[in-house]
């Protein structure tokens, strides 16, 4: 990943995203603080019809990060789009 971008954790907008354990770290396992979504981000029309909108934002240090996340008590129904997925969202502008 470029330094300062922005990644953006999302999911199925029905889901519990206090059930969603996420983590992110660097290719050093070091941890990467997830941040509340931009409160003004819409909903996302998939191309399969579906909707997801953002639980967390992930600004990213360079290099390689993993993002991994777990329904531990099994909350978020399985179906065939029961997955999350990480979006790059652009670049965090610094001054």
């Amino acid at each position: 990943m470029p330094a300062d971008a922005v990644l953006d954790i999302k999911g199925n907008p029905g889901w519990n995203s206090a059930a969603l354990r996420c983590t992110a770290t660097t290719g050093s396992g070091q941890a990467i603080d997830l941040l509340p979504p931009e409160p003004d981000q819409q909903p996302e029309q998939a191309a399969h019809g579906g909707t997801w909108i953002s639980f967390w934002t992930v600004a990213t240090a360079p290099g390689e990060i993993t993002v991994g996340c777990s329904d531990p008590d099994n909350q978020i129904p399985y179906s065939a789009t029961s997955f999350i997925r990480v979006v790059p969202r652009g670049i965090a502008m610094t001054r």
